[in-house]
């Protein structure tokens, strides 16, 4: 059974605590924003986390509204400046922090924190709780009791606990007398206005001879000094307010119990996702989010059809499943299928082994699929993997339709942060988890020594595999919550996962090539490559290699004199732009445009595309890349369909070997001037509309 103590924080006071702490050196992420209170509160909450065990734990932050206390007075706190700009923009990130350590946190419209915090601190005394208060607020020193502690926090994420004694010496007064002492005093934090004159040691005074508030109001004479008690008589109704403005509601409303408070285990991914993303290296280097080195997980390698009926059981409750396939060839039309890895946990992983070397080892392939079917093809169970375009081919080279697509973590990955350049597991486990996965190279090799999948030990595949498999569920934890922050969950979930399928589906079928019409091009562009090299060679009165810089230098520059261009590593240049600028008064440069435009013609599309129509069905398959452009929009390579030449007469021709299959045809459409048209929705500007409008 818990210890029956808990744990309070004062989220805002701690946050200022750690903004001001921090006010001349403040602390800001890579992508320019302000992280100093999310630093320092992190600091404190692990310290408390570490140091205390914390049984029982929750933040309390203040309603951006008004309270109450507004209302029944209009200056209440309005001699407090505006929060500033960078303080602000921290406050969402706080209740990330919050969530990513796994710590419940609670606000509520129109509530302060302190009164929060006092409806709980009640709410624990009656149900037998030690409470520990985490603030330095002198408006909660009124709820220490014997049970109820403050611990102040100090530099370096250390506390200083005070009791009622403490309270005594620190203030002057207990906290059975707070309440009063602030009524008399004011409190110019909050801009309570207490009784104009009395200060804390004048009110101490004053409450060492009344005994209270009340004895006070009673009978004023007690304090035996005129002039004071004249004081305490004009300003009754202030002071009485003051003790109202002071008083916290503990009875307040607030929707939760004790037992929901109940500390959890660190979200250990989503704290280290999140560090990451706010650059906090140091706390990166806690023991509680370290490197583990390895995904920690079991793996259950499945060959019996009972076995795999289980799983599929298991799957089916679940409602969920992580999925991967491992093969023989990163082209999925030539990918042999060598096992399957599943999961529905971070903490376990099955591997299904169909087309190892080790015969013995595998489940027949048509009986794994046959029982796997109705999980893979079924939409109610939601697919979560990395690069699910690639294993929806595999399956459906297997006569399976992989259907149910919900998360793709390497899509994820790109939206939340489109700049980067490498989207592969290893590298999201890395970067977003402190995981080092098994590399594929330690497996199979590399390079000229690299063998076959099929040819690893089932036992080493097996923890591969369901490696892969795992990690997309924890990666899923950590993205979530950023797709959200970020505002993408929609266009996460419209867009970019249905565009899974469609572009696999397109991959797929390809596109017919006429490779005899690509012949008849190679031999018409090679001979004029030939016609173009000779009438170079005759403007410079001498052969040399058109492929050479360095020769093209020497000609150009050298023996013919041409305006130098300028100067690089190797000597002068002789790229585009600098035959661009020769080439209206020199034929010969126009003319190694000219020979340079064909060559790529011929040696990338013309002699290329042929050799990269597949065999088996006679068309080109290219790959559509979702996560290569930072602008958000499609690439493809192996080929290159996307840019394919229109600009010149022998580009178009390239179009033409392009071809629909008999009774169809191919259909271009392209959005005219996009961008400018939606700034002319958007901005309403008269004379842009009026352009589009007259079709100029």
């Amino acid at each position: 059974m818990l210890n029956k103590h808990l744990y309070l924080v004062d989220g805002h006071a701690l946050a200022y605590r750690a903004y001001f702490a921090m006010i001349r050196n403040p602390l800001v992420n890579d992508a320019g924003q302000p992280t100093s209170a999310v630093f320092g509160m992190a600091n404190y909450l692990l310290g408390l986390i570490k140091t205390r065990k914390c049984p029982y734990l929750a933040v309390v932050f203040d309603s951006p509204k008004p309270s109450f206390r507004k209302e029944l007075y209009e200056p209440y706190k309005a001699n407090r400046e505006e929060m500033p700009d960078d303080m602000q923009s921290q406050i969402p990130l706080l209740f990330r922090l919050v969530e990513s350590l796994n710590i419940p946190y609670l606000l509520q419209e129109g509530l302060e924190a302190d009164d929060i915090l006092a409806t709980l601190v009640r709410k624990a005394e009656k149900q037998g709780y030690t409470v520990s208060l985490i603030t330095k607020d002198k408006d909660l020193m009124q709820l220490v009791t014997d049970k109820v502690h403050m611990l102040a926090p100090e530099g370096g994420g250390r506390f200083t606990e005070m009791g009622p004694p403490e309270i005594l010496e620190k203030m002057g007064v207990g906290p059975d007398k707070i309440l009063d002492f602030l009524a008399l005093s004011g409190d110019s934090s909050d801009n309570i206005p207490g009784i104009p004159g009395v200060g804390p040691k004048t009110a101490i005074k004053i409450l060492d001879k009344a005994g209270s508030l009340d004895n006070l109001l009673k009978d004023p004479s007690v304090l035996d000094n005129p002039k004071l008690e004249e004081k305490v008589r004009a300003n009754k109704e202030k002071v009485l307010l003051s003790r109202t403005l002071a008083t916290l509601k503990d009875d307040a409303d607030i929707g939760i119990t004790l037992e929901s408070l109940a500390a959890q285990p660190v979200n250990r991914d989503a704290s280290v996702a999140f560090f990451k993303e706010m650059g906090f290296q140091s706390l990166l280097r806690d023991p509680l989010f370290g490197p583990t080195g390895k995904t920690a997980f079991s793996v259950t390698t499945i060959s019996t059809v009972p076995e795999l009926d289980k799983a599929v059981a298991e799957i089916q409750r679940a409602g969920h499943v992580s999925i991967d396939t491992e093969t023989t060839s990163m082209e999925p039309r030539n990918a042999g299928l060598v096992g399957i890895s599943l999961a529905v946990e971070t903490s376990a992983a099955w591997y299904i082994p169909v087309g190892h070397d080790d015969s013995g080892a595998n489940l027949s392939l048509d009986t794994a699929l046959a029982s796997l079917r109705p999980v893979i093809e079924s939409e109610a169970i939601a697919k979560i993997g990395q690069n699910l375009k690639y294993d929806y081919q595999v399956f459906k080279k297997h006569g399976i339709a992989l259907k149910g697509i919900a998360f793709d973590t390497m899509i994820a990955a790109y939206l939340i942060e489109p700049g980067k350049r490498q989207f592969n597991m290893d590298a999201l486990a890395d970067q977003y988890l402190s995981l080092k996965t098994i590399s594929i190279e330690s497996l199979i090799g590399k390079g000229k020594d690299q063998k076959s999948f099929a040819s690893v030990p089932v036992p080493d595949a097996a923890r591969y595999a369901g490696e892969d498999a795992v990690v997309p569920l924890k990666l899923k934890a950590v993205f979530e919550p950023l797709l959200a922050q970020r505002k993408l969950n929609d266009l996460f979930q419209s867009i970019e996962i249905p565009l899974v399928t469609v572009l696999a589906e397109l991959e797929w079928s390809g596109i017919a090539v006429d490779t005899g019409l690509l012949e008849k091009l190679s031999g018409e562009y090679s001979a004029r490559l030939e016609k173009i090299s000779q009438g170079i060679f005759d403007l410079a009165g001498e052969e040399f290699n058109l492929n050479s810089p360095k020769q093209i230098g020497e000609v150009f520059f050298g023996k013919l004199g041409l305006p130098k261009s300028k100067k690089t590593k190797t000597g002068l240049s002789t790229n585009v732009e600098a035959l661009e600028k020769l080439a209206p008064d020199y034929p010969i440069a126009r003319e190694l445009l000219r020979y340079r435009e064909v060559q790529k013609l011929l040696s990338t599309y013309v002699d290329a595309l042929p050799q990269q129509v597949n065999p088996g069905t006679g068309r080109v398959h290219t790959s559509f890349n979702q996560t290569i452009t930072a602008t958000g929009r499609l690439s493809s390579t192996s080929p290159n369909l996307q840019n394919i030449p229109v600009r010149t007469e022998e580009g178009r021709r390239i179009r033409e070997a392009f071809i629909a299959d008999r009774g169809r045809v191919l259909v271009s459409a392209d959005y005219s001037q996009i961008e400018l048209r939606v700034l002319a929705h958007m901005s309403q500007d008269r004379l842009l509309i009026q352009a589009f409008e007259e079709g100029k």
